[in-house]
């Protein structure tokens, strides 16, 4: 497919395009036939076979489909119009995902350039992405690399023995005598910036950890909670169990008998959000303890402060991380930055750009380089990158 018509469909979905313009696109759109199809069909596949994804929700198709439809059945000047049995919503997802970037509009993905623009990034030596990175500090005070120790018995603890399995997964399991009650102790998982990690707690819950996050948690649940602790940011799968599940961070407290939630809570945040996928959570917190939360799926808690407020979100943007993809959601630029900065290990400095308050979505996998990354950036509204050992200046 010609480089001209993907910028004029791209002009059309920004609405940029002239008189003139419209009416040429509106001609593609309307007679391109199976010959358009089948090119935006097999341009689409190439993008996203590069690491491109569409970022259109199915309302937002809707109401493009709705604009294209009036405009293609309203005559103009020398343009017959539509008949009406032509559908157009098969391939049109194709073209959100084709265009590369709805800069006007704030969507944009990240991938593979596909058109001709002056790199915005200086290059060098690229930096590699996050992986599997966490230590583990036990409860007589070792600390064990989990990136390094061999697979199988790491330690055994109050009669419980910790393992980590083939798939590099850290487990409990009951062995040996049962220590006397309030002498049982705790275990923390520490990821570092560019580490996650996942651990299987001794009541069968896991959590994934992302960059930068800690968790803390005895070597056996016991009494009338299940209590842990986190800061940064977790993804929890609870057990269903009798006693309550309690996650507590700085602000709050959240607590489950069975579900799967995420929380994010960053000291460098300026709020706590706690996002429920299934089941239901209730949350309280530090300030008014007396005021309790109660969240259904697809709710997501805000925590700023002592002021907190509950909404309808999209769960998707919150939890994609631990599926190994960025989903930018309705972000600013530095909201996406301590992302970033977080599972690349690098930071930016932004003194030399001036405070940009405009927002965006997109996603991308988590294991494309550094440079991948930043070079689409530079087309949204920072221009240029310089990468200097791990610190990435932003600069006009």
């Amino acid at each position: 497919m010609e480089q001209a018509v993907i910028a004029k469909i791209l002009k059309y979905l920004q609405r940029e395009e002239s008189p003139e313009e419209l009416e040429e696109v509106l001609r593609y759109l309307r007679d391109g036939g199976r010959e358009l199809e089948a090119a935006l069909e097999q341009y689409a596949k190439t993008v996203i076979d590069e690491g491109y994804e569409a970022v259109m929700t199915d309302d937002e198709i809707d109401r493009l489909q709705a604009r294209i439809r009036q405009q293609i059945t309203t005559p103009t000047k020398d343009v017959p119009t539509m008949r009406p049995e032509r559908k157009i919503r098969r391939w049109l997802p194709y073209v959100a995902a084709a265009i590369l970037a709805l800069v006007a509009g704030g969507w944009f993905f990240f991938g593979d350039a596909a058109l001709d623009r002056e790199p915005g990034i200086v290059q060098v030596p690229d930096i590699t992405p996050g992986g599997n990175h966490a230590r583990i500090t036990l409860a007589d005070g070792r600390v064990i690399d989990l990136d390094t120790v061999a697979v199988g018995l790491l330690a055994l603890e109050q009669g419980m023995a910790i393992k980590k399995d083939e798939n590099g997964l850290i487990t409990y399991e009951t062995q040996g005598d049962v220590p006397d009650a309030g002498a049982l102790a705790s275990n923390t998982i520490t990821t570092p910036r560019g580490g996650q990690y996942r651990v299987v707690l001794p009541d069968g819950s896991q959590v994934w950890l992302n960059a930068a996050s800690t968790l803390k948690y005895p070597l056996r649940f016991e009494g009338e909670a299940r209590v842990v602790e986190l800061e940064g940011e977790g993804y929890f799968d609870v057990s269903k169990l009798k006693h309550p599940f309690i996650v507590k961070t700085i602000g709050q407290d959240v607590e489950v008998l069975g579900t799967q939630f995420n929380i994010s809570a960053y000291p460098d945040n300026p709020a706590i959000k706690t996002t429920l996928v299934e089941g239901s959570v209730r949350v309280v917190t530090v300030a008014d303890r007396q005021r309790r939360i109660f969240l259904k799926p697809g709710q997501q808690s805000t925590l700023r402060g002592e002021a907190i407020d509950v909404q309808a979100v999209d769960v998707e943007p919150y939890v994609a991380w631990k599926e190994g993809v960025f989903v930018f959601y309705n972000l600013t630029i530095d909201e996406m930055i301590r992302q970033i900065e977080r599972w690349y290990d690098v930071h930016f400095d932004t003194t030399n750009i001036p405070v940009d308050n405009s927002r965006f979505s997109g996603e991308i996998r988590r294991d494309v380089p550094l440079s991948k990354l930043l070079d689409f950036m530079s087309h949204l509204a920072t221009p240029r990158y310089r990468i200097e050992g791990r610190r990435v200046i932003v600069y006009k």
